[in-house]
């Protein structure tokens, strides 16, 4: 979508390195608000999670094991609510290319895909569905953290 460049915009052509600035801005932006939506997938899991437990107060067991993939889920979701951003600073020697970001966004729509296929499934009283899901998510979060540890 094209928008007419305001006073601002003209400024920011005029001062020099600002336009990468800006464009490094509007990524930081995107990735946290990706982030920002799988959590919010992730919240809808953990919700459910907690609708199989209050269905099971009278079995200690199952209500215990059900808990502690909530606990899970929970850690997870802050994981991605507190992953780095992909993009690196201003003055970086080794700057994060545009490929490059795409495979780290790539990653993080894998998480999404999961999540959306999980919630689609709608079968959160399985616990062996929902470790396999945890499991992928630690698998992406660790293949992402190690892509991103190139950058540093």
């Amino acid at each position: 979508m094209y928008r007419k460049k305001n006073i601002f915009d003209k400024i920011g052509s005029l001062i020099p390195g600002y336009s990468g600035y800006d464009e490094r801005d509007g990524r930081r932006n995107s990735d946290k608000k990706l982030r920002e939506n799988i959590c919010s997938q992730i919240n809808i899991i953990e919700n459910n999670i907690f609708k199989v437990i209050e269905e099971n107060l009278d079995n200690s067991e199952i209500m215990i094991s059900f808990e502690k993939a909530r606990k899970k889920v929970n850690t997870t979701n802050s994981k991605i609510k507190f992953l780095e951003y992909g993009y690196t600073s201003f003055f970086n020697d080794s700057q994060i290319t545009e490929e490059e970001l795409l495979k780290i966004y790539k990653i993080d729509v894998e998480i999404l895909n999961s999540i959306d296929k999980l919630i689609e499934k709608n079968v959160y009283n399985d616990l062996n569905i929902l470790n396999s899901f945890l499991k992928n998510c630690d698998d992406f979060l660790i293949k992402r953290k190690s892509f991103l540890d190139k950058y540093k």
